[in-house]
């Protein structure tokens, strides 16, 4: 049977690539191996021939933390997420409201974060925000943002930074602070250097 991945995932995947070039992939995984075909897991084709997981290495040097990815994604409540794993731990919108919780499979996950995206949306190509890379230029986000101030750091920081167009680091300093500022002003907004959602649909329709 043909397959394909999810194109949602694509993106995400791809967005990755494009921040961190020369990342490990030793533990990326999307179709499953003959142990996952003789379960139930989103890393089988679905009758559409749609592969809904992804695995993403943990590397923290040349790649993705792993940690501060999975908590991007449970900040985004991005509707096309099914379910998350990560370090032992699983987190989806349907049960606890995103809350992690224990995950006992025989896989601990702590060389890669698995994410699986639900069918209604599956092939969704709206670029990630919780992905730490900015957006394409014809895209817009397929989720909510989380609220950023100064003094907050992070991956949410890091799609901010790149959106303004100012240099990359991941914290919310003065600098970003003053940027955020002036594209407030620009938009007429309320000048406070708060990011809510209001300055992120301005930052969005600038792309």
């Amino acid at each position: 049977m043909s397959w394909y991945l999810a194109h949602s995932l694509e993106t995400l995947r791809g967005q990755i690539d494009r921040k961190y070039p020369s990342r490990d992939k030793s533990s990326d995984g999307t179709i499953g191996d003959q142990a996952h075909q003789n379960t139930k897991s989103d890393h089988n084709p679905d009758a559409d021939g749609c592969v809904k997981a992804m695995d993403i290495t943990h590397d923290t040097i040349d790649g993705v933390d792993c940690n501060a990815l999975a908590e991007m994604l449970r900040a985004s409540k991005d509707y096309r997420i099914s379910y998350i794993i990560w370090n032992k731990q699983i987190s989806n919108p349907d049960i606890d409201y995103w809350a992690w919780r224990p995950y006992t499979g025989s896989n601990p996950h702590t060389l890669h974060l698995h994410l699986s995206v639900k069918k209604d949306g599956s092939d969704d190509p709206q670029y990630w925000t919780a992905a730490p890379v900015p957006p394409l230029l014809e895209a817009k986000p397929a989720g909510p943002m989380p609220k950023l101030a100064r003094g907050q750091k992070g991956l949410a920081v890091e799609v901010l930074q790149s959106m303004i167009g100012i240099p990359v680091d991941g914290f919310f300093g003065k600098g970003t602070e003053d940027a955020v500022k002036a594209k407030q002003t620009e938009a007429h907004l309320v000048v406070d250097g708060i990011v809510g959602n209001y300055t992120w649909d301005a930052l969005a329709r600038d792309i």
